[in-house]
């Protein structure tokens, strides 16, 4: 992105606002003895942010035995593992709930 980009950003929006949009990230269920992985990235709020507004959303989800070998706090392992399983066979889907827009609490 370059610097007219970031500056027509900034004067249209403030700094926190952008700072608080969802971002997608895959979902992490378990269940039982099972590890899960959404195939797609889910919508969530930052950390300094909370949920506006939600809604559902039916997803897929990749399934492994869970181990010592899985590492959930690893994003790049996490991207590593949806990237591995994208041509297995999906192994169930849930309805989740997913953030559509939050309210920043940096303001």
């Amino acid at each position: 992105m370059g610097i007219g980009a970031i500056l027509f950003l900034f004067a249209h929006m403030s700094f926190a606002a952008v700072l608080c949009d969802p971002v997608g990230k895959i979902r992490i269920e378990i269940d039982g003895d099972n590890v899960c992985f959404s195939t797609t990235p889910i919508p969530e709020c930052p950390i300094y942010a909370l949920p506006a507004t939600t809604s559902k959303l039916k997803v897929g989800f990749h399934c492994l035995i869970n181990d010592d070998s899985i590492n959930l706090s690893d994003d790049n392992f996490i991207d590593k593992v949806v990237k591995e399983l994208s041509n297995k066979e999906i192994d169930y889907y849930n309805i989740v709930t997913m953030d559509d827009s939050c309210s920043c609490l940096l303001n």
